[in-house]
């Protein structure tokens, strides 16, 4: 069972990993929201199910530097944001059928899916019918998600979101 707005991508990997190695049958229940690793972990299970009402969201790693930094230390930060990605695009990949490349898109976009949207593009089985009352109360503002749907923001509490901490432009600024 998963409601949960993410958290560290690398532990939403390990997660993962572990559930595949397990030889049990594993049944996700997204109840609410799976975000960002949230979303990674869902895709440790054999089926996945989603509640109406209930989001998917995949979106590129992002990394909060809590230090100052030179431009090399930067650098190295943007290197390790691009593994992380292209491991996130090729887990969603391998789940969906999809190019990682078209993944990689997805995630670029930070895309929210609702459960007949995850179904069509392969994130997710089924769909649990039945209005879900959320019982958890996230600050989405807390992630630096960008494109949250209103919706989403409403039935989690998020009164008010937050912008990025680079702009798409910044991002590619550093890339060159």
């Amino acid at each position: 069972r998963i409601s949960s707005p993410g958290g560290n991508a690398y532990d939403g990997m390990a997660i993962r990993s572990m559930l595949l190695s397990h030889p049990a049958e594993k049944v996700c229940e997204v109840e609410g929201l799976a975000a960002s690793a949230g979303s990674i972990v869902a895709m440790g299970c054999g089926k996945i199910r989603m509640h109406t009402g209930s989001a998917m969201m995949i979106h590129e790693a992002t990394a909060v530097i809590g230090k100052p930094c030179s431009a090399d230390d930067m650098r190295k930060v943007l290197a390790g944001i691009e593994t992380l990605n292209d491991g996130m695009a090729s887990v969603y990949a391998e789940r969906t059928g999809k190019s990682k490349k078209k993944c990689a898109e997805m995630m670029a976009a930070e895309t929210w899916l609702t459960p007949e949207q995850a179904i069509k593009d392969g994130f997710c089985d089924e769909l649990v019918p039945g209005v879900v009352k959320v019982a958890a109360s996230f600050d989405l503002s807390a992630f630096g998600y960008r494109h949250v749907p209103k919706d989403v923001a409403v039935a989690f509490g998020a009164a008010s979101l937050a912008a990025p901490l680079f702009t798409a432009e910044e991002v590619d600024a550093l890339r060159e």
